[in-house]
Order: structure tokens, then C-alpha cells, then sequence
């Protein structure tokens, strides 16, 4: 194993942030804009729950006490979109077919992942976590939860 020292530490740290901020971003063609009656309401939920997305990824980075390797990208992207999906049907009580087609997932997708969000709310730390992050996210999502009151 090799030993990184001085700059080349800061670069590879650099590295690691920068996959994982960007790991957090569905690496599929975003759908065209959709048009018509609905075409506004769905371009802001699918808006709502990539912010959504963004806030989660940002309070994972600031909460990890390692950097994670490369290795284990792909499964943090699935528990951030996890986490995201959960809290826009819990806090923002999104339904999880607007949910699912904000994700580009099958409804039967985001019902798994609140399962699974759900199950993990067990473990004392994560739910302080998940507590810390659905607070953050009715913050930042107040007006917008008044307005459609």
C-alpha cells in the first residue's frame, strides 16, 4: 500500500470530495422537459427532490469521519437517493408515484427505499441523523409547503 504524502494527499481528498458531490447526480440523460398541463408541476417536483438529493449528499459528506473509497461510491449514491426519496414522501408528503417519476424509478422503488429508510431508523445515530436532515429540508422547503396548504 502506498503512502500518499503532502500535496498528493490533498489532491486524492480532493478527488474523493469531488466523485462523491458529484456521485450524488443521476448519471443518466436527464428527460427533456415535459410539456402540457402538468409540465410545470412535474419539472418543479423533479426540481424539488434533486435539491433534496443535493441537501442529503451535502449532510452525508459533513457527517462522515472518513473519506470514503472509491469502492464505496455506488453504494453511498443509493443511500443518499434513498434518503432523499424517503424524506420528500415523509416531510415534503410528496406521493411516491411523483416521487418515482422525479428519480426516473418505478413507484415500487421509492416504497422500497422508505422501507428500508424506515428499518434503519432503528439504529439511535441514524435517526438523529435522518431527524437532522428532514428538519433541514421543511426548513428550507417552508414557503413552498405553505403555499400549497
Amino acid at each position: 500500500m502506498a503512502i500518499i504524502k503532502g500535496d498528493a494527499r490533498n489532491e486524492y481528498c480532493r478527488g474523493v470530495v469531488h466523485h462523491l458531490k458529484t456521485a450524488a447526480l443521476p448519471t443518466r440523460r436527464v428527460a427533456a422537459m415535459p410539456t402540457g398541463q402538468g409540465g410545470a408541476r412535474a419539472m418543479c417536483t423533479r426540481l424539488t427532490c434533486r435539491l433534496v438529493q443535493d441537501l442529503t449528499a451535502d449532510a452525508v459528506l459533513l457527517s462522515a469521519d472518513r473519506l470514503p473509497l472509491f469502492r464505496d461510491a455506488r453504494r453511498a449514491r443509493c443511500h443518499v437517493r434513498q434518503i432523499a426519496m424517503y424524506v420528500c414522501h415523509v416531510v415534503l408528503q410528496m406521493p411516491q408515484s411523483e416521487i418515482a417519476n422525479a428519480f426516473e424509478r418505478d413507484r415500487t422503488t421509492v416504497r422500497h427505499a422508505c422501507c428500508v429508510v424506515e428499518d434503519r431508523r432503528d439504529v439511535a445515530d441514524f435517526d438523529v441523523f435522518l431527524e437532522a436532515i428532514e428538519r433541514s429540508v421543511a426548513s428550507a422547503f417552508a414557503a413552498q409547503m405553505e403555499r400549497d396548504e
